[in-house]
C-alpha cells in the first residue's frame, strides 16, 4: 500500500507540474484552478 501511495503521488506530481497554477480543470462541479485542485486532493486524502 505504501509503495502504491508513493507511486500515485509521483504520477500526480508529474501530471500537475507542467500546468499553470491558475489554469482551470474540469471537476464534478464548476471548473477549479490547478492550485485549488491540488489542495482539494490533499484535503480529500486526509478527510477520508
Amino acid at each position: 500500500v505504501l509503495r502504491w501511495y508513493r507511486e500515485a503521488g509521483e504520477r500526480l506530481d508529474i501530471a500537475l507540474a507542467p500546468l499553470d497554477p491558475k489554469a482551470r480543470l474540469p471537476w464534478a462541479g464548476p471548473p477549479m484552478s490547478v492550485r485549488s485542485f491540488t489542495t482539494a486532493r490533499l484535503m480529500e486524502h486526509w478527510s477520508h
